[in-house]
């Protein structure tokens, strides 16, 4: 008489099995994890690249509509960390419906407004500056008198994550012989007509912005600093300048 054959798994079969099976989840959800992470690289990348763009457009749609307000004499200036123009637009809805029930009046609205762009920094609980990202004030009422931030002049925080900003400003055709053209030398200006701050009574041809993630460190150039670290970049023309515009010339 037969005997059943009863037949199991040795210690070496199983040792083998486990082994193969924590191998094959280990492999699987080191995939999951990288996938995950590419993915949440590509998302932020495209959120910084987002939030930088606009940023960029609202600064180029104040720029392309900057005009000289004579009532001031004021049009545009600024220097590497900061710019204030004189841009014009549509009165806020609050200047052509009136409140029923209001206490106060609403106050009078200029379509030509003072906009600025820096950077918003403030002091911790230790006394420390804080860089707090990229910041737009708007001064909707002109007035000769210092006017009131918070009422007058609205201030904005829209890019927190921007920690590094850099204006320069180009002269336009006066540049290429700044003796000839009967203007004068300013600070800071390079060979193709670029400088880094304007104080005139007349608009720049155009602004060049640089934008950037990363703080600016201690005792570090700009031009460092650009070339050290990812940058976003761009020029906007400058529709309301009277400059004149660079000639090409022939070597």
């Amino acid at each position: 008489m037969k005997r059943p054959d009863h037949r199991a798994f040795t210690l070496l079969e199983v040792v083998l099995g486990v082994s193969l099976a924590a191998g094959l989840m280990g492999a699987a959800f080191g995939l999951y994890s990288h996938v995950g992470g590419t993915r949440r690289a590509v998302q932020t990348q495209a959120e910084l690249a987002a939030m930088h763009r606009q940023a960029m457009d609202l600064m180029t749609e104040d720029l392309r509509a900057a005009l000289v307000y004579p009532f001031l004499q004021a049009g545009l200036e600024g220097g590497i960390d900061q710019v204030r123009l004189m841009t014009a637009t549509l009165p806020a809805v609050t200047a052509w419906v009136a409140r029923e029930g209001a206490q106060e009046t609403a106050p009078p609205a200029h379509d030509v407004q003072w906009v600025g762009y820096r950077l918003r920094i403030m002091e911790d609980e230790n006394g420390l500056p804080v860089n707090c990202g990229l910041e737009r004030t708007c001064q909707t009422t002109l007035t000769a008198q210092t006017v009131e931030e918070g009422r007058e002049i609205l201030a904005d925080l829209i890019a927190p994550r921007i920690q590094f900003v850099h204006f320069r400003y180009h002269r336009g055709g006066e540049a290429a012989h700044p003796a000839e053209a009967g203007g004068e030398i300013v600070e800071g200006e390079t060979d193709d007509g670029w400088v880094d701050t304007w104080q005139r009574n007349e608009l720049p041809l155009a602004v060049e912005i640089t934008l950037g993630e990363a703080p600016l460190p201690q005792d570090m150039d700009p031009k460092e600093y650009m070339a050290r670290f990812e940058t976003f970049r761009r020029v906007v023309y400058v529709p309301g300048s009277t400059l004149p515009q660079a000639t090409p010339t022939r070597k």
